[in-house]
C-alpha cells in the first residue's frame, strides 16, 4: 500500500515537472502576463524599482487620476528651485480607495518623496459608481489582498505554471511552440513623468454618448461614499505621520461636468465644501482650481487639453511658490 502511494506521488511529481518544463519552454514565445490591472502599470512599477535601486528619490510626487496626469512635472522642476526631481504617478480611474493602496504601498516606499500633490475630483469620491475600481485593482496579481495575495505572488515568482495559468488554459498557448522568442516588455527607459503624461486627448466635438457615460458611470447616483472618504482621510493622515508635506488640488472641471450631477451645481458644491472643510481639519493646504480653467481648454467633459494642462501647471507652480517652494 505504501509503495503504491509513493508510486502515485512519484508519477504526479514527474507530470508536474514535465508541465512546468513545457510552460517554461513556451514562456519566451508568448507575452508575459501582467501583474497589474491596466496596461502600462507593470512597466511603471518596474521603472520605479529601477529608480529605487539607483538611489533616486523624489522631491515631489503628483498623484490622482487621469485628470491629474495633465500636470506637467517638467514645468514644476524648471520653475521651482526647491524641486529638482518630480514624478507624476497618477493612474487611470484611481479614485481614493485605489490611491490609498497605490500611494502608501507602491509609490511612497519606492520614491520616498518629501511632498505629495494630490489632485482630486468629485468622481474620485462617488459611492454610487456602478463599477468599483478598487475591486479591479485588487483582482490583479500585484493588488490582491488577504492570505491568497502573498501566496499567489510567491508561487507566481517560482512556478511558471502558476504565473501563466490563465494563458495555459487557452487553446492556443502551445500553438506558438515553433515561434521565435518575443521581446518581453521591460521597464521603460523613459522618465516616469513622460510615461504618465502621454495620454490621448479626445476630440473637441462632444457626443451625447460621452455625456451619457459621464452621468451614468462616473457621476452615477453621486454621493460621497463612506469608504472613499475614509480612505482619503486615512491616506493624508498616514502621509503626515511620515513627515510628508501634502498639498490638495481641486481639479478644474467644465460646466458640463457640474451639471452632469443628479443635483447639478448643488451636488458639486457640497462635495467641494466637504473637501475644503476636511483639509482645514487636517491642516493641509488646498488649491481650488475647480472653476479656474476656461471651458475652451478642455479636451472632453473631464480632461484638459494641452493648453489647459500648461495653464493648470502654471497656476499650481505659482501657488506652490507662494507656499515657499
Amino acid at each position: 500500500m505504501r509503495q503504491r502511494i509513493w508510486r502515485v506521488v512519484g508519477v504526479a511529481l514527474v507530470v508536474l515537472v514535465a508541465i512546468e518544463g513545457s510552460v517554461r519552454f513556451m514562456t519566451p514565445r508568448v507575452p508575459k502576463p501582467p501583474d497589474w490591472h491596466y496596461i502600462g502599470i507593470d512597466s511603471l512599477v518596474e521603472s520605479m524599482d529601477l529608480l529605487e535601486r539607483g538611489g533616486v528619490t523624489s522631491d515631489v510626487v503628483v498623484a490622482g487620476t487621469s485628470l491629474v496626469q495633465r500636470i506637467r512635472v517638467p514645468i514644476v522642476e524648471r520653475e521651482l528651485e526647491s524641486v529638482a526631481v518630480a514624478h507624476n504617478l497618477s493612474l487611470f480611474n484611481a479614485h481614493t480607495p485605489v490611491q490609498r493602496r497605490w500611494l502608501l504601498e507602491e509609490v511612497l516606499p519606492r520614491l520616498k518623496p518629501d511632498r505629495v500633490v494630490w489632485g482630486v475630483a468629485s468622481l474620485d469620491f462617488n459611492g454610487g459608481r456602478p463599477q468599483k475600481e478598487i475591486e479591479v485593482y485588487e483582482s490583479s496579481r500585484a493588488g490582491k489582498v488577504g492570505f491568497a495575495g502573498p501566496i499567489d505572488r510567491l508561487l507566481g515568482s517560482l512556478l511558471m505554471t502558476v504565473r501563466y495559468r490563465q494563458e495555459v488554459r487557452g487553446p492556443l498557448f502551445f500553438s506558438h511552440i515553433l515561434d521565435p522568442p518575443v521581446l518581453q516588455a521591460g521597464p521603460s527607459e523613459e522618465p516616469v513623468d513622460e510615461l504618465l503624461e502621454r495620454s490621448v486627448i479626445w476630440d473637441r466635438e462632444q457626443t451625447e454618448e460621452a455625456f451619457a457615460s459621464l452621468r451614468t458611470r462616473e457621476l452615477h447616483d453621486f454621493h460621497i461614499g463612506e469608504r472613499e472618504a475614509e480612505d482619503f482621510i486615512f491616506s493624508i493622515e498616514e502621509m503626515l505621520k511620515r513627515d510628508i508635506e501634502v498639498i490638495l488640488v481641486l481639479m478644474p472641471v467644465p460646466l458640463e461636468y457640474v451639471v452632469a450631477n443628479d443635483e447639478g451645481r448643488d451636488s458639486f458644491t457640497n462635495w467641494t465644501d466637504w473637501v475644503l472643510s476636511t483639509a482645514e481639519e487636517l491642516a493641509v493646504p488646498v488649491f481650488d482650481y475647480s472653476s479656474a480653467i476656461s471651458q475652451a481648454d478642455f479636451g472632453d467633459y473631464i480632461h484638459l487639453d494641452a493648453a489647459g494642462a500648461d495653464l493648470l501647471t502654471e497656476l499650481l507652480v505659482e501657488d506652490l511658490r507662494l507656499l515657499g517652494w
